[in-house]
Formats: structure tokens, C-alpha cells, sequence
């Protein structure tokens, strides 16, 4: 499974907005400016460079894809205290200085959850939502016996604990910033064949090294304050979403386990889902096109 068209071509790569709470928020643009608008939400921990997985998808699907960072992220100002809801705030406001009356939301792994956020607060405006090995609610029934990462992590609670998640992400910072590129060598250690052939790519590294340079910049504060948002209760009631849901979860996924999908698709009243067997968590890489297309013809 190759990793083509990864090559970024846009220009605006550092864009920062003022909120009307005068909280920034930085974004960048990537794939066709004349498409249909699909905003992209990284994973934990992320950037806006992210979105550069997806340029080249957005010329071929028609998609002009912006993507946010949240708060305390790269360009975005830290704000303590933030929840879910609380950022589906600041995506309209985003949505509303770029004129986008509706637009498409991608969440993949980490984002999903916001991605579904957006669909629950500003149902006018989201036309479907795709989500690309997202994860699902921490406390789906039977999680914590699928991986013996989530059950060792669910059950010492690291996951909800400030202290221990805030040390475990400022060591991985010092080592990102010491040697990005060992980082990446490590964290890729026990995927499968098929995620190492993805994260392998010159073009995937270059993204990924600028990715998690830019993630983690500020020692881990934001991604600690991400994760606590995203292991709390989300806010919202996933049987109140109408948008129409499409999901992609790989069989071979160490990292979100695919029953994350599934009890999502159960609760979704709107839910197209896609389980591929011989896939792992980076199938958004490959199959970029395939998913912003079915979310831009939805709209």
C-alpha cells in the first residue's frame, strides 16, 4: 500500500485568528481553494501541520481543507479549562470568518470526538462528518480487555490523572526536541506492517517530524489539557447527532481499538461505518481521497 501525493503545496501554513473572547486560534489551509470546505481535526497530541497529509487529496476530491489547532497547540493561546463544547464554539467562530455557511468536519483519532462535537452543537452547519480511527468513549463496555495498553492505562487511571500524564508528555517532549527522528522511530515500534509502511514515507516523516515538533513544543501542556477533555464526559449525547457519520476503523489497529468504532456506530442514529481487516490506524494516509470525497459529495 503506497503513500502517495503527500507533497504540500499550499502556502498558508501559518495562519493565526482572534476570537471574539480575544483568544487566538492557529490554522492552516491545504488542498483545493475553490472545493468544498472540510475542516480538519488532528489527533492527540497534533498541529495544523497535520493537515498536510491532505493537499494533494483535496485537489483530487475538491476539497479545500482547513485545520485548526486546539487550544494551546502551536499557534492557538493555551486556555485553561476548555471543553469539548467549548471548541465546537470556537470552529464556528473559525467557520464565520472564512464565510462558510456549511462545511464537512474529518476528526481523525484524538479529533473524532470534537469532529462529533460540532455535529451535535452546529447541526445547520455541518453537512457529515468523517471520522478516521477515531476514538470513542472511554468507558464502552468491554474496552479494557481488547488491548492490554488500554487496560493498563483505564485502570491506573493515567489517562484522567493531571500529574502522571503531565510528566509521561514532558519526558516524550524532551525527547522530541533532543531527536525527532528517534521519536518517531520509537513510537512506531508495534505497529503493524502496514502502519510502518506508512510512517516510513519521506513525505509522511517530513510531516510527521514537523507535526510532533510542533505538538509538543510547550512540554506537553496542551496535550495533557486535550487528554483530560477527551477521557471526560464529553458534553453531549451522541443519539441527539442527525449529520450523517462516516467511519473508517483498520482491523490491525493497536492504538484506538476498533470496538471504539463499533459503540460509536451502535450510538450514532447516522452512522456509516467501514471495518477493514487488514488495515491499522494510519488508514486515513491512504485512502485521503476516498474519505474527503465521500464527505464533500455529502455536502
Amino acid at each position: 500500500m503506497g503513500v502517495a501525493g503527500l507533497q504540500e503545496t499550499t502556502a498558508v501554513i501559518d495562519a493565526r485568528l482572534t476570537l471574539p473572547s480575544g483568544r487566538a486560534i492557529g490554522w492552516a489551509e491545504y488542498g483545493d481553494p475553490a472545493g468544498y470546505p472540510v475542516l480538519y481535526l488532528h489527533g492527540w497530541p497534533g498541529s495544523r501541520h497535520q493537515g498536510a497529509r491532505l493537499d494533494m487529496a483535496g485537489w483530487v476530491a475538491g476539497a479545500r481543507v482547513i485545520a485548526p489547532e486546539r487550544p494551546g497547540y502551536g499557534l492557538s493561546d493555551f486556555a485553561p479549562g476548555w471543553s469539548m463544547l467549548d471548541w465546537a464554539s470556537d470552529l464556528r467562530d473559525l467557520a464565520e470568518v472564512h464565510q462558510l455557511e456549511r462545511f464537512a468536519i474529518l476528526g481523525t483519532s484524538g479529533g473524532g470526538p470534537y469532529a462529533l462535537a460540532c455535529a451535535a452543537t452546529l447541526p445547520q452547519q455541518v453537512s457529515a462528518v468523517a471520522l478516521a480511527s477515531s476514538v470513542g468513549p472511554f468507558d464502552a463496555p468491554g474496552l479494557e480487555r481488547t488491548i492490554a495498553t488500554w487496560r493498563r492505562l483505564l485502570a491506573r487511571g493515567m489517562l484522567r490523572a493531571r500529574l502522571p500524564l503531565r510528566l509521561l508528555l514532558w519526558s516524550m517532549a524532551r525527547r522530541v526536541e533532543t531527536d525527532p527522528d528517534a521519536f518517531l522511530e520509537w513510537s512506531a515500534q508495534g505497529l503493524p506492517p502496514v502502519d510502518r509502511e506508512i510512517v516510513s514515507q519521506p513525505d509522511y516523516r517530513d510531516i510527521a517530524r514537523r507535526d510532533i515538533t510542533t505538538a509538543l513544543a510547550d512540554g506537553g501542556r496542551a496535550a495533557t489539557q486535550d487528554a483530560q477533555v477527551l477521557t471526560s464526559r464529553w458534553g453531549f449525547r451522541l443519539a441527539d447527532i442527525q449529520t450523517p457519520v462516516h467511519l473508517w476503523y483498520g482491523g490491525l489497529d493497536p492504538i484506538v481499538p476498533p470496538l471504539m468504532g463499533r459503540h460509536l456506530a451502535d450510538a450514532l442514529p447516522h452512522a456509516t461505518a467501514r471495518y477493514l481487516p487488514n488495515e491499522g490506524h494510519y488508514l486515513m494516509v491512504p485512502r485521503a481521497v476516498e474519505i474527503l470525497r465521500t464527505v464533500v459529495t455529502a455536502g
